[in-house]
């Protein structure tokens, strides 16, 4: 979390909260890395 958000929240909700968003961000990201590795050996990208 400290990656994207520079701190970790103190309130338990907060966190759960932060954590969640970050883990879509991951997720959201290594998508994309995917798209890009396949358009570079010519593989299908619509995904």
């Amino acid at each position: 979390m400290r990656h994207y958000f520079g701190e970790v929240p103190a309130d338990e909700r907060e966190f759960w909260l932060a954590y969640g968003e970050a883990l879509w961000l991951e997720e959201r990201e290594a998508k994309r890395l995917a798209i890009c590795i396949a358009r570079l050996f010519g593989g299908r990208s619509d995904r």
